[in-house]
């Protein structure tokens, strides 16, 4: 309103002359802290001048003083972001090697969840055909994922503090490392399961198909948890779901056997009873992976 001008209105919106003195009841405004061009200093009004002020009467309409509008303003800028200060080109470099910095843990995150497929799968080799090689290939999987989950997760930090993540990257950050997290107890429960078939507990006969299903599904849940954090594919993200089904219906089948007629001892029993919470467990968290897909792709959390 202040300073504006027919020649800088298309619809001639500016003033009449000496508007301002007339609009103010007083000399100044304490919302005009500030001066600006073509204004008196400290933004103070123009002075009375030995007229009457006028009674102030609140935010409305002033039409006496200013001309209206002849059309709508567009308030579309209004509804949307809005980057005011133009990028230089440090800052769009700066912004680029963020944006790649993501792109790089996410992959990097899908390799951790395809060597978590090694690992159980080697595990699960160990187990059942008794292996000691398997065995050590398991642990040595493990080993090197809780490593590479260790500077993935203080990459993410470095990016925290280093950037000012928008939301949706900000949702990146925080699920890389989560998902570390995740992948990483999948490495340790595949070693868990190597480490009791180093100690030469063999596996029931009535069992052994059962944890080599449960094996399998595991192994096929990991690799598509990868995949998926690789398309963000979100129908197959909430499949995984469905695989960790099979997994619960399988440990309930465990269950059952250890529960009839039982002739391998207890301590049989108990290990048995362990590796299937193992391998449910392996299955949650290739379900976490699919759920925080979802959430990456959507903003919604997953119930």
């Amino acid at each position: 309103m202040l300073g504006a001008g027919p020649d800088l209105d298309a619809g001639d919106r500016g003033p009449d002359p000496a508007a301002e003195d007339r609009l103010h009841d007083r000399d100044r405004h304490a919302q005009h802290a500030a001066g600006r061009p073509r204004q008196r200093a400290d933004r103070v009004l123009q002075p009375l001048r030995g007229r009457q002020a006028r009674q102030a009467r609140g935010d409305g309409r002033h039409p006496e003083d200013l001309h209206q509008p002849l059309r709508q303003a567009h308030r579309g800028l209004h509804h949307r972001p809005l980057r005011l200060i133009p990028q230089s080109d440090e800052e769009t470099f700066v912004r680029t090697e963020f944006r790649q910095a993501l792109a790089s843990a996410e992959s990097t995150l899908a390799d951790l969840a395809d060597t978590a497929a090694g690992a159980i799968e080697q595990a699960t080799v160990a187990l059942l055909e008794a292996d000691v090689t398997a065995a050590q290939r398991a642990q040595e999987l493990n080993d090197s994922l809780h490593k590479r989950v260790s500077e993935l997760e203080n990459n993410a930090y470095d990016l925290l503090a280093l950037q000012a993540p928008v939301a949706s990257d900000l949702r990146v950050v925080v699920t890389v490392v989560k998902l570390g997290a995740d992948v990483e107890r999948m490495g340790s429960l595949a070693a868990h399961i190597a480490e009791t078939a180093q100690r030469g507990s063999s596996v029931p006969e009535a069992l052994a198909p059962i944890f080599r299903q449960m094996g399998e599904v595991a192994q096929q849940m990991a690799i598509d948890a990868g995949a998926v954090l690789r398309s963000r594919d979100t129908a197959d993200a909430e499949r995984l779901a469905t695989d960790d089904d099979t997994v619960d219906r399988l440990r309930l089948e465990l269950f059952r056997q250890i529960a009839g007629d039982w002739e391998h001892g207890a301590e049989a029993a108990a290990d048995a009873a362990l590796l299937g919470r193992y391998y449910e467990r392996f299955a949650d968290h290739a379900v976490a992976i699919g759920e925080a897909v979802v959430f990456l792709v959507t903003g919604v959390p997953t119930e």
